[in-house]
């Protein structure tokens, strides 16, 4: 109600888009990404690869998160300006929030005070993803960091292993957080959000609604703390 007709048709417009890119980016993440891996494993040259996981997040997370946003501004009536913003505001939000997800496979969540479940209680299977031999950001961040070869091709093959001894998959996070890259992950999300939200700030009002949206994208970042 109340929207113009081709307010109406922007607003499918945009729907579908979020449609098109969550698919996308769920099949690509199903494919995975280990045609990559032995040149990056030989060069060290982890690039292209973090590249590709960043496209994977965006398609699966961040566009059905902007383009929603996007909606909500433009019923909202909001400026051209203001609804980019929060577009990509809410892009920047969704690539950090699979950015942390990858860091809380690794780190683990635990249930506090506030849930409805025992205090300390796992929200998250510890190392699930080296489990299925996922490659992920930290992962990519880890190959980078390696200098020789034949500690790349190590860590790569125990990953694609598919271990199930959870000893040998806490070495592999023992090592990540040693390389640091799982805290480098960490400061890339962070600068997601925070980066994003310095462009919002700039053209919308201050009101609780913005402290709202504010607390949203610290929360994506901090969820472990």
């Amino acid at each position: 109600p109340g929207l113009s007709p081709e307010d109406l048709n922007r607003c499918y417009a945009l729907y579908f888009a979020a449609l098109r890119g969550g698919h996308a980016g769920q099949a690509l993440d199903i494919h995975g990404l280990d045609y990559l891996m032995d040149q990056v494993v030989e060069t060290g040259d982890a690039k292209l690869l973090e590249e590709r996981i960043l496209a994977i997040h965006m398609l699966k997370t961040a566009v059905p998160a902007g383009t929603l946003a996007r909606m909500g501004a433009l019923v909202g009536k909001g400026t051209e300006e203001q609804i980019e913003a929060m577009g990509r505001y809410f892009e920047g939000i969704g690539v950090a929030f699979q950015c942390m997800d990858d860091v809380l496979n690794l780190r683990g969540l635990y249930s506090k005070e506030s849930d409805k479940l025992q205090v300390g209680t796992a929200l998250k299977d510890l190392g699930e993803d080296i489990r299925c031999g996922k490659v992920t950001i930290p992962v990519a961040k880890a190959m980078a960091v390696l200098k020789d070869a034949a500690e790349r091709r190590k860590l790569w093959d125990v990953i694609k292993s598919k271990p199930t001894d959870q000893a040998v998959i806490d070495d592999v996070i023992r090592q990540l957080e040693e390389l640091g890259a799982i805290e480098a992950c960490v400061r890339q999300a962070e600068d997601l959000v925070n980066d994003a939200w310095a462009a919002l700030d700039k053209v919308v009002p201050d009101s609780f609604a913005k402290m709202m949206l504010r607390s949203f994208g610290w929360f994506v970042i901090e969820r472990s703390q």
